[in-house]
């Protein structure tokens, strides 16, 4: 195969891609544009009166609400978290620091759910003192509060160790003030990381579902999915579009961010910071920021699942089988997994080895439709299923519903910019001069593959793989909706089915297999990650 017939099949292939991400938009635009023929007995709604009888400025309010606390308060306490982790020392600094982590693996829902039975009346913690039922907007903050901590931790601790000590030592020098070479240097490269992370948590709070469906926050996306689940399909689609218009503002910092971030540039050889010893309030304050995000946000939550299964076998209950459902956990997100690893290396080659504006307008089109709320993303593909089966009469809308495709392509589309991005930092650092070389010397392309390119891709592969079956593992709301019609149970669904249905045994059993799988991959990436 030739170098333009290689080129060119990229080409098809990405442009296919970003094809089928646009289904969803697709489908949101033509059912806004034609609004589905209401049931007998029903009368057509205007979007005023649709607007009016949801109360949709009232959860549109709701989800900016929520999304600036969470975001206002995860900021600076994640920040200070990876200062004193990169900077301070302090007992168990190091085991705490990676504990920090573990409340990456926790599903917001299964949070939720522990949460809500152990610190309400009748928990194990709650009955302790006159707690009340614990629900509602402020216990969503602080349940997405614990989660975000984490990503702003992790972003800015990275930041913070690719700095060098010469820099703010010469600012100090220069001007004599100490607190100038604090904000003006050290602040300054971190003003990035900054608003990366910013923008990671309001898309995360925005777009969340788990959550606030336990806690029954009326925000946009818990609003959205009664109305699917009621079949009230003309409210849904205003609500689809609402959610929609409420995430374009974040995308659009976050790619004027991407083009504006300055390149930070380091010495040749940089020292490293002398740590400074924590005491006083200040350590005070960081054992309480660590007890919060481990302690409520792991430990109690493990605690009330053991709790759950325990109680349930004294009390002589029939657990349902759990069995299937683990392995078809496995299988669905193994395979996955898999299958958006392998297909995330096309447009990640194509980026790479054939920059052009083409190339970076495809890798923001990656980003933007991962970044789309996953409820929002299955929604999109059940009307775009619609659309088609409505024009076309040979497409059954039942059979793209029970065959999986529709699963397959919101799986895809929701978590293929996470492989991507994982895929290309390793092709980047792929040094081209080796591939030429062995051209020189007549060497084949299945050998160059067994021994070039296959070792020095495996890591960034490996790494996406474990990325990406991680959050197939923890997603909820695209296997509620796209899964539902053909059957498919994963032990995130198992665990919030259970709870609604109010048998915490079998709750308990499935949350804890998910809470071990989620932790163990945790683990397992962090060290990849510090063994690469």
């Amino acid at each position: 195969m030739t170098l333009a017939l290689r080129t060119r099949t990229l080409w098809c292939a990405s442009l296919f891609l970003l094809a089928l991400a646009l289904l969803p938009l697709l489908g949101l635009i033509v059912v806004s544009y034609q609004p589905p023929i209401p049931q007998p007995l029903m009368t057509q709604l205007s979007w005023l009166e649709i607007w009016s009888r949801v109360g949709v400025g009232r959860l549109v309010l709701n989800t900016l609400a929520l999304t600036l606390i969470v975001t206002l308060l995860a900021l600076p306490v994640g920040l200070w978290l990876s200062w004193v982790a990169a900077r301070c020392e302090y007992k168990g600094r190091r085991w705490l620091a990676q504990a920090n982590l573990a409340a990456l693996a926790m599903p917001s829902f299964l949070l939720a759910v522990t949460l809500r039975q152990s610190l309400g009346p009748n928990g194990w913690l709650g009955s302790l003192w006159d707690a009340g039922v614990f629900r509602g907007f402020w216990p969503a903050v602080l349940i997405l509060w614990i989660i975000a901590v984490p990503y702003v931790q992790l972003i800015c601790t990275g930041a913070l160790f690719r700095m060098s000590v010469n820099e703010a030592e010469q600012a100090r020098l220069m001007v004599g003030v100490r607190s100038f070479a604090f904000w003006r240097v050290v602040l300054a490269p971190l003003k990035g990381a900054i608003a990366l992370s910013a923008i990671i948590v309001s898309l995360y709070t925005m777009s969340e579902f788990g959550a606030v469906a336990v806690l029954d926050v009326q925000v946009l996306t818990w609003r959205l999915y009664q109305a699917v689940s009621y079949q009230q399909l003309d409210r849904a689609v205003l609500l689809g579009v609402i959610l929609l218009i409420a995430t374009l503002p974040v995308l659009l910092a976050a790619r004027f961010l991407q083009r504006r971030a300055p390149k930070h540039v380091t010495v040749a050889n940089p020292r490293s910071w002398q740590r400074v010893r924590l005491r006083g309030w200040f350590l005070l304050l960081t054992y309480a920021f660590h007890f919060l995000v481990v302690g409520v946000g792991v430990v109690i939550p493990g605690i009330t699942l053991i709790n759950w299964v325990v109680t349930g076998w004294l009390a002589s209950v029939t657990f349902a089988p759990i069995s299937n459902i683990f392995f078809t956990t496995l299988w669905v997100a193994g395979s996955m997994a898999f299958v958006i690893t392998l297909l995330a290396w096309i447009p990640a080659w194509l980026v790479v080895r054939r920059p052009s504006r083409l190339s970076y307008s495809l890798e923001q089109a990656l980003y933007i439709t991962s970044a789309w709320p996953g409820l929002l993303l299955a929604f999109g593909l059940l009307l775009s299923a619609l659309v088609f089966a409505r024009y076309f009469d040979w497409l059954d809308y039942s059979w793209l519903l029970k065959s999986g495709i529709l699963l397959f392509l919101g799986y895809f589309m929701r978590f293929y910019s996470e492989a991507y991005a994982a895929i290309k930092p390793n092709l980047v650092q792929f040094d081209t001069r080796v591939t030429e070389n062995a051209r020189m010397l007549g060497c084949g392309v299945g050998l160059w593959f067994r021994k070039l390119a296959l070792p020095a891709l495996l890591p960034g592969m490996t790494a996406s793989y474990i990325i990406v079956f991680l959050a197939l593992v923890k997603e909820l709301p695209i296997t509620l909706l796209l899964g539902g019609a053909m059957g498919l149970q994963t032990l995130s669904f198992r665990v919030f089915d259970r709870y609604e249905e109010a048998f915490l045994a079998d709750a308990g059993l499935a949350g804890i297999l998910l809470m071990v799988m989620t932790l163990l991959l945790v683990a397992l990436s962090r060290w990849r990650q510090a063994d690469g």
